[in-house]
């Protein structure tokens, strides 16, 4: 009788536990989650059947290294995030600073995204084979595409507004760039027994020779509306010269002389470019910032290359990308040929003061081909030269943030 009490008790309990588990199974688990799987027993590994889809893994916030890529939900919030996760072109800020336009390298694609990375659309789907770099016009209104075409570098004018057109430049250009107002383009042709500057409008109407000269490797800079800069193409083995050619006036003036591998980067307002240089051996020296009014030149106290700096639009200060260690000889050669990997801290000068701050030290590593900042100095745009990504880092305090506290280096 004993016996029987207990197969009865057994029986019972394995009776409720199924009923139970019945129920938990088919209204769910208590927390809102609804199960998959075959029905019941499919659901029930321990009687054969498929354990059903597992649940989601936690969400990702951030890679571990103190920065968080597109694709997170707080990225909006975090001081530093990957943008564009994937090669671009000559990546600027859009006309009105609420986006990005750049160029794609597969197809020479001009594409616009938001402040995030996100929301990418084609604005000019005119297909440009293997596009290597762009220039862009300051009111984004439209942009000259270089390209490799069976050994031939072309230059495209492409029309990002609605109305302009696109077509191609002369093939004998070898230098271009836009008049600060976008009205008009400044280039050099290689002649016969000399190099012209011509100036000419947006479209390339009406072009006039204004210049030439004897020296066959000058590239173009317009600084102001009355300054072009006329710098010779850099090497740490050679020396530079630096010209400035006032378009008014036609007058000629050799600003800088007696230095190697001057590499020039216009800075914000026209009245100021910071300029790097090498030694007779070819060693990187601290970058100087040269003032036009009065031909003064005041050393940054950085030692990098001018193209990785930019300012920002009250010339208050001045960010760059500095290498960690020496750049190697010849500088800027090795960078341009990537013959050397460098690696990047991104500093913000004071143009007052000369303080240096260190706002990011290798994390991410960071070779940086070019900087630019929003009108309000909120965000600060990186394009990396090695992966062609974009970052953007936060320039004001962070309530949450898991990137270090900036460090600060007095001036000398």
């Amino acid at each position: 009788m004993l016996t029987n009490r207990w197969f009865i008790l057994v029986v019972a309990l394995l009776a409720v536990a199924l009923v139970g588990a019945a129920v938990f199974f088919m209204l769910g688990r208590g927390d809102g989650e609804t199960v998959s799987g075959d029905g019941f027993f499919g659901n029930l590994p321990f009687l054969g059947g498929d354990s059903g889809t597992p649940p989601p893994p936690p969400p990702v916030s951030g890679n571990g290294n103190g920065f968080f890529e597109n694709g997170d939900p707080n990225a909006n919030l975090r001081p530093l995030i990957q943008i564009i996760d994937r090669p671009v072109l000559g990546p600027v800020l859009a006309k009105g600073a609420d986006g990005l336009l750049y160029i794609d390298p597969q197809n020479g694609h001009v594409l616009t995204t938001d402040l995030l990375g996100d929301n990418e659309q084609s604005i000019v789907s005119i297909t440009v084979p293997e596009p290597f770099d762009a220039r862009w016009a300051p009111d984004r209104s439209r942009v000259v595409i270089f390209s490799h075409d069976a050994g031939i570098v072309k230059k495209f004018l492409a029309g990002v507004a609605t109305g302009t057109l696109s077509k191609f430049l002369p093939p004998e250009i070898t230098a271009i760039d836009w008049a600060p107002d976008s009205k008009q383009i400044a280039y050099l042709t290689r002649r016969a027994s000399d190099s012209a500057l011509t100036v000419a409008d947006a479209a390339n109407q009406k072009p006039a020779v204004v210049w030439t000269t004897p020296i066959p490797d000058l590239t173009v800079a317009w600084l102001s509306r009355n300054t072009i800069l006329l710098p010779s193409r850099p090497s740490g083995l050679a020396p530079s010269v630096v010209f400035s050619f006032n378009p008014a006036t036609k007058a000629v003036a050799q600003l800088v002389q007696g230095v190697n591998g001057a590499v020039l980067q216009p800075l914000a307002g026209g009245t100021a470019f910071l300029l790097s240089a090498a030694d007779q051996r070819g060693n990187a020296t601290p970058v100087t910032r040269y003032t036009l009014a009065g031909g003064t030149a005041a050393a940054l106290g950085v030692t990098t290359i001018a193209e990785k700096c930019a300012s920002s639009a009250d010339q208050k200060k001045i960010w760059c990308g500095v290498p960690r260690d020496a750049i190697p000889a010849p500088s800027p050669d090795t960078w341009y040929q990537r013959a050397a990997g460098i690696h990047d801290r991104i500093v913000e000068i004071d143009v007052a003061s000369g303080r240096v701050t260190t706002l990011l030290d290798g994390n991410p590593d960071l070779d940086v081909a070019a900087l630019f900042a929003t009108p309000d100095s909120r965000y600060l745009f990186i394009h990396d030269w090695r992966s062609g990504t974009v970052w953007r880092l936060d320039l004001l305090p962070a309530t949450q943030s898991d990137e270090p506290a900036a460090t600060t280096t007095p001036a000398s």
